[in-house]
């Protein structure tokens, strides 16, 4: 497998200031504009690109949902995830809802311009398994949530701040993350798989019922 780079984007309007990306992973090429830690979108889609590029896996991943389940009982469909138990309000309501929209934008922002600068074989995944056996550059996408006492008190830096924290605990956690098998986890909608098919990243269908990592610290 090859060098492994793990990305994270902590989303919020841009034009408040309230973005913020952190990196780890080997120096990219020597090109030293590159930060590790940003609030520059622009800037983030330049690191990823020169990664994948250069041939390494980029783990890259939003701190909003990026997906939704898929229920049968109504008053289900808006109840938390089960990943979220025991975190507070569910995906649905609040800052969580607040930021789905916000992340679907700039996901799809990010993943369009990487798509249009890197070769056409680079392959997207959003199931770690498939990630890890793919050879050659690939990317794979996955969820990150900070809050509650993970979260930063930095006004000035905290995005980038909350960015690192998610990044350190996928790499905490990295590469046993709690992971079921698709028919363990409940059925969903991926949005992060519906960025990929209106990029053009991939036509498969398939990628909008898988979910993706899910990592909290």
């Amino acid at each position: 497998m090859g060098e492994l780079v793990v990305y994270c984007a902590d989303v919020g309007s841009i034009k408040s200031g309230n973005f913020g990306w952190a990196r780890e992973g080997p120096d990219t090429s020597g090109q030293s504009e590159i930060e590790d830690n940003s609030s520059d979108i622009d800037t983030l889609v330049e690191g990823v690109v020169s990664d994948l590029n250069e041939g390494r896996k980029v783990a890259l991943g939003f701190e909003c949902p990026l997906y939704v389940p898929v229920r049968d009982e109504p008053e289900d469909l808006t109840s938390q995830r089960e990943e979220e138990e025991g975190s507070g309000r569910p995906w649905s309501a609040g800052a969580g809802a607040a930021v789905l929209g916000v992340g679907l934008v700039e996901a799809r922002y990010v993943l369009d311009k990487v798509w249009n600068a890197v070769p056409d074989d680079v392959e997207p995944h959003l199931k770690l398994e498939l990630f890890q056996d793919s050879e050659g550059p690939s990317m794979l996408l996955w969820e990150a949530m900070v809050t509650g006492d993970a979260k930063s008190g930095s006004e000035e830096h905290g995005h980038v701040e909350d960015a690192r924290t998610a990044v350190d605990e996928f790499l905490n956690t990295y590469p046993d993350l709690d992971l079921s098998e698709e028919d363990a986890r409940e059925g969903v909608h991926s949005l992060i798989g519906s960025v990929l098919m209106r990029t053009g990243w991939t036509q498969n269908q398939r990628f909008l019922e898988q979910p993706c990592p899910f990592v909290k610290p």
